[in-house]
């Protein structure tokens, strides 16, 4: 996760150097507008195993880990994650969850798979990376709508994908997804994501997976997180 954050400060810092610029020099302050979380949410069902492309396996922890939660990394050391990080089926379609600029694919070889970066507007100090995705569908400077497939999960195993949405700005602060929502979308999202979470805990037989009465929004124990708290 800390490799891939300095990339993203790079990435950004580069696009904002060559871009068109702002009448105060910092770009512009608007926030993304989410309208999706990326992948499909729905109602369990048992005859296929899924929720939506949620894959609830009994071997998992959890099927979506939430903003600001602690987990040990690949050397069993704690990180907190700025991310909403799901377990989907390998084939999961990731699509783009606002209307705006691709401005970075970059292929990450440890994972085989793209971390995309996605802007509001080009000029936007703001933006929205997607990591892990496989069979990219879209290239540098492409111009995107919110719904609009962009490619598929990276591979976390044999059986499951992995995909992972976060919201950045100034490259120093991250958003909890609901902080930057659609008005008109965001309660019908909580919703899926609180079911989501519910239905895991059933499934699993543990009503103490997720403690939702923390959390700030759903899957949101926090609502931003810095630099210094990763």
């Amino acid at each position: 996760m800390r490799r891939i954050l300095i990339a993203l400060t790079l990435i950004v810092f580069a696009t904002s150097c060559s871009g068109s610029g702002s009448s105060s020099g910092g770009g512009s302050n608007i926030p993304p507008v989410l309208k999706n979380l990326i992948v499909a949410f729905g109602a369990y069902d048992a005859a296929t195993g899924k929720a939506g492309d949620f894959v609830f396996l009994a071997s998992q922890s959890k099927v979506f880990d939430e903003f600001g939660v602690v987990v040990p990394n690949e050397g069993g050391n704690p990180v907190t994650l700025p991310t909403f990080e799901y377990k989907v089926d390998p084939n999961a379609q990731v699509v783009s969850p606002i209307d705006g600029i691709v401005t970075q694919v970059d292929y990450q070889e440890d994972q085989d798979d793209f971390s995309l970066i996605l802007l509001p507007d080009a000029d936007s100090n703001w933006f929205v990376n997607i990591d892990h995705v496989r069979n990219v569908m879209v290239s540098v400077g492409d111009t995107v709508t919110a719904g609009q497939q962009v490619g598929t999960s990276g591979t976390w195993t044999d059986e499951l994908g992995r995909v992972e949405l976060m919201v950045v700005q100034d490259n120093t602060t991250y958003y909890c997804p609901f902080d930057v929502f659609d008005t008109a979308l965001k309660a019908e999202y909580e919703e899926k994501v609180t079911l989501l979470m519910n239905e895991w805990e059933d499934f699993k037989g543990d009503t103490t997976i997720y403690d939702q009465g923390a959390m700030v929004a759903p899957g949101c124990i926090t609502s931003t997180l810095t630099d210094s708290d990763l």
